[in-house]
């Protein structure tokens, strides 16, 4: 299920923004058949960082984690993850003994204890 990933580019390190509280965060792209995405590895404290990843038409939505985009049919959303866990594996040759962190959003105006996603 997890064996084919699409290929992704390193954009690089960045400071974090004014009312953003981690240490620093390391930005990939990568497209699928349909869209481009954007990958963010927020690094806190600990080496423990926060694996976020949107659409890039969705990069000024305030929803952006938690619109769907549709576009992904047809094992689609599995390259998806397989992509993030390849550049999660990446970011252990920038950061020593990292540990991850994943929360899915849940849809807009859905509460999270009603959410479907894990």
């Amino acid at each position: 299920m997890f064996d084919t990933y699409f290929s992704f580019e390193y954009k690089g390190k960045h400071p974090p923004g004014p009312k953003e509280d981690f240490e620093h965060v390391h930005i990939y792209k990568f497209k699928t058949d349909n869209e481009v995405y954007i990958f963010r590895g927020e690094v806190f404290i600990h080496q423990t960082i926060a694996v976020k990843y949107y659409p890039k038409s969705y990069e000024d939505s305030p929803s952006k984690y938690t619109l769907l985009t549709g576009k992904n049919k047809g094992g689609g959303t599995a390259r998806i993850i397989s992509t993030c866990l390849q550049i999660m594996l990446d970011l252990r040759k920038k950061e020593s003994n990292p540990s991850y962190i994943f929360q899915a959003s849940g849809l807009v105006g859905e509460m999270n204890s009603e959410t479907k996603r894990y």
